[in-house]
């Protein structure tokens, strides 16, 4: 019996869900599948934790080989196109991959406000990096000082969002402080 390809392009929360559902669904099937999993990244990035690198250092970046065995192909390539009437894609390296079926699993776009409107949007690795390096540098600052109540004001930090991240990164906060 012929094998079945099939493609997903996104190695995200909804990528990785996919591929779950797809070895559940195939486990006892006689047709075999091939999984191929592309990404523009050689690992999964958590997003859903990135509150706790605001306060800590957590292991954010998961290789996409934690999740998976010889049974899903890797990939690390971006997106270039997609031909459906052939179909195949492009992708930025290696060039043409085909398949039988394709699931694009692309992620959500995270929109940051204008730099005028100041703070640092929780958005990335490196966004969190720099909100716990300020904070470390604010905490600093109250040890110079001699008044309580100006003391108190510098340990001031607020946190704009009402979303999950936003009170699971202000309770990692509040903790760490």
């Amino acid at each position: 019996m012929e094998s079945k390809t099939i493609l997903i392009v996104g190695g995200g929360y909804a990528g990785l869900n996919v591929i779950r559902a797809l070895q559940k669904q195939y486990a006892h099937a006689k047709q075999k599948v091939r999984l191929i999993l592309i990404d523009k990244e050689p690992y999964h990035l958590r997003k859903v934790l990135l509150f706790k690198a605001a306060a800590g250092e957590p292991k954010l970046r998961v290789p996409f080989s934690c999740y998976f065995d010889d049974e899903v192909t890797c990939i690390t390539a971006a997106l270039t196109s997609v031909k459906a009437s052939h179909h195949t894609i492009q992708v930025a390296y290696p060039d043409g991959t085909a398949g039988a079926r394709l699931v694009l699993a692309l992620g959500s776009v995270v929109v940051s406000p204008p730099p005028e409107q100041g703070g640092i949007p929780l958005t990335s690795v490196a966004a969190a990096e720099q909100i716990r390096n300020e904070l470390k540098r604010k905490v600093e600052q109250p040890r110079m000082e001699r008044e309580p109540a100006r003391q108190k004001s510098l340990l001031s930090a607020a946190v704009v969002d009402s979303s999950i991240t936003g009170m699971e990164a202000s309770a990692e906060i509040a903790y760490w402080l």
